[in-house]
């Protein structure tokens, strides 16, 4: 009888596991370091799994907007699986403190996550990567660079992000494209200092591109 194919005894785990992140330890016994790997890398190429970073994976589905090989839920949701696979705490960021504690009405969401020790690892897919403050530091870790231009302008003019209909008519649309491009409150504060007409589109962009190029890992 001939034998199972690795990449077939991989697929099989996969199908008994639970979560959706999957490290590659988690098939060290069905072989060598290289024969695990070439068989992911086999699985990703039929676009049955995709690679989040170094050693860590991912189910994948058909895209229904294009057909194309798909994470089954958001990445911010996969980067913490990911994290709590890797032994990492995470928590709160500052922004999601301030608005439970009601401070702020700001909609926390994005691409941060506040971990309680240092994530060297880049998590992500299709170049879009999770940054990480610490959680013993973030009211500092945010408040560098053009994130820092961006709150002091929105504190000098009193401004906080407010969602409108054609922000969620736009999410609904990303979301069925399976689009992960989720903007943090820092950006969604940039949205609504242009609304508000504090800066200009122009503007807007210039402190958004320079805000994302100085978080990225």
């Amino acid at each position: 009888m001939r034998a199972e194919k690795l990449e077939t005894r991989v697929m099989k785990r996969i199908d008994r596991k639970r979560g959706d992140v999957f490290l590659r330890a988690d098939f060290s016994d069905l072989g060598g370091y290289d024969q695990v790997g070439r068989a992911l890398r086999l699985l990703v190429n039929k676009g049955k799994l995709l690679k989040l970073g170094q050693g860590i994976y991912t189910r994948a589905a058909e895209s229904p907007f294009d057909g194309t090989p798909a994470p089954v839920k958001g990445l911010r949701a996969l980067a913490k699986e990911a994290l709590g696979r890797l032994g990492v705490e995470s928590a709160p960021t500052r922004f999601e403190q301030s608005y439970i504690a009601g401070q702020t009405t700001q909609v926390p969401a994005g691409r941060v996550i506040a971990v309680r020790k240092r994530v060297r690892r880049k998590i992500g897919y299709k170049g879009i990567f999770m940054s990480f403050e610490g959680s013993g530091s973030a009211a500092t870790a945010t408040r560098k660079g053009t994130a820092h231009t961006i709150l002091a302008l929105a504190k000098k003019h009193g401004v906080a992000y407010t969602k409108t209909a054609g922000d969620t008519w736009a999410q609904n649309v990303t979301r069925l494209a399976d689009d992960d491009v989720t903007l943090d409150a820092i950006e969604l504060l940039l949205i609504e200092l242009q609304r508000t007409g504090h800066l200009s589109r122009p503007e807007a962009l210039r402190l958004q591109a320079n805000y994302l190029r100085e978080a990225k890992p």
